[in-house]
């Protein structure tokens, strides 16, 4: 019915999740310490960035899941380090250009405004915008993360599925052997 865009899907790198014993929560997802035993963030780094660029050559919006919040604000950190704009939100604060800022609705908004504007090319997070948040224009998603559960998996890709005028695909970059 149009409402989904086709997706080219690159798993450059991912973990061996059959090599742990990972531990799903109460809500059905890896705890943050258990996805850091199998995907160490300083060891992804170079991977996420270089795959970023190879399939993504313009730019273009995206958005990045991360294991952590602390994750999370290391990958915009690396994205800006790079000369990219990026941000970092998360249910306390918003990073962005160097500073941080109180995740208030009024901040939320100016951030969606600039990635939608491309101001921000990079929003990073771990669960903040998996759903309930409308920028259907994303056109790569960064899954730095396994998830445990079928529904966060299928909310946080849906983000990136979303059809748009100005789209015809999009690119899902899977480091986590979703």
């Amino acid at each position: 019915c149009g409402a989904l865009l086709r997706a080219d899907v690159y798993s450059p790198t991912e973990p061996d999740l059959r090599q742990v014993a990972l531990v799903k929560r109460k809500n059905h997802e890896f705890s943050r310490d258990e996805l850091l035993k199998t995907m160490p963030t300083k060891y992804l780094w170079g991977y996420v960035y270089e795959h970023w660029k190879q399939y993504n050559p313009d730019a273009k919006a995206t958005i990045l899941f991360a294991p952590g919040v602390p994750e999370s604000l290391d990958y915009a950190k690396m994205f800006e380090a790079n000369e990219i704009s990026a941000a970092h939100i998360d249910g306390d604060i918003i990073y962005r250009d160097g500073v941080t800022m109180p995740s208030t609705t009024e901040n939320r908004q100016q951030l969606i405004a600039d990635v939608k504007a491309g101001v921000i090319r990079v929003v990073c997070n771990r669960f903040v915008l998996r759903e309930g948040i409308d920028i259907p224009h994303i056109y790569h998603g960064i899954l730095a993360t396994a998830f445990g559960s079928i529904t966060t998996y299928v909310q946080s890709v849906g983000r990136i599925l979303r059809a748009h005028d100005s789209l015809d695909h999009v690119v899902i970059q899977d480091h986590g052997g979703n």
